[in-house]
């Protein structure tokens, strides 16, 4: 079987593997949470050409959630959101990493579960 680019084959996953070294300190970014950097790297790195009416097709309710101070994303989160059929925008505190902690994150999250997707301001 030929390899192919894609991430998920088991060929890329074969020549990717994270190392078993032991590091010398505490693991940082990525790492700490078990990613390779290198497949990161590649994902961030390839883009999508995907138009807005695709999006807007999408049936599977979308949430955008960001850092209040991502600078990067949290000023296109509300316009990526409105492209999709049934998606929603939220705003938490935090920059793109520590967000990640905080309470409101979790609340926003679990309130997007809790939503009726067919309801055009997405409550119960």
């Amino acid at each position: 079987m030929a390899c192919s680019a894609a991430l998920s084959t088991p060929c890329w996953r074969a020549r990717h593997r994270p190392s078993t070294r032991p590091r010398a300190g505490p693991p940082r970014g990525s790492a700490a949470s078990g990613n390779d950097p290198r497949a990161l790297r590649h994902v961030l790195d390839t883009p999508l050409p995907i138009t807005r009416s695709e999006l807007a097709v999408v049936p599977t309710p979308v949430l955008v959630l960001v850092g209040a101070d991502d600078e990067h994303q949290a000023p296109t989160a509300p316009a990526l959101a409105d492209a999709f059929l049934h998606g929603r925008h939220a705003e938490v505190p935090g920059d793109h990493v520590s967000a990640l902690g905080t309470p409101q994150l979790h609340t926003a999250v679990l309130r997007f579960l809790a939503e009726d997707p067919e309801s055009p301001t997405g409550g119960p």
